[in-house]
């Protein structure tokens, strides 16, 4: 389980970036892979855009979905940059946030 949960999670942001180059290289020669790159770019446009408007917005799904995914793939490959210079985060702590009002508003 611990492989499963923990190794194999954080191989997926490389995992994305090889198989990412990989698809750009045979799309030199097959039609079809082309597509599968350009279909990527569409949604990496879409993600980047995604994420720079993000700031305080709620955004449409079209753009949500896309910059969600983009930022998960980020966070992964920082965090693995992080630990490879030996940094370390071992707590983690939920976001503090404003306590809700109550039902009287106060």
């Amino acid at each position: 389980m611990l492989i499963s949960h923990k190794l194999l999670r954080w191989l997926v942001p490389w995992a994305l970036v090889l198989g990412a180059g990989g698809v750009v290289m045979v799309s030199i020669d097959v039609a079809r892979a082309r597509w599968v790159v350009a279909a990527a770019g569409v949604v990496l446009g879409l993600g980047a855009g995604g994420w720079a408007l993000a700031e305080g917005r709620v955004l449409p799904r079209a753009l949500a979905l896309p910059a969600f995914l983009l930022m998960g793939v980020v966070a992964g490959l920082e965090a693995w940059v992080r630990a490879l210079r030996g940094e370390r985060n071992p707590i983690w702590e939920p976001t503090r946030r404003e306590a809700p009002l109550g039902p009287s508003g106060t």
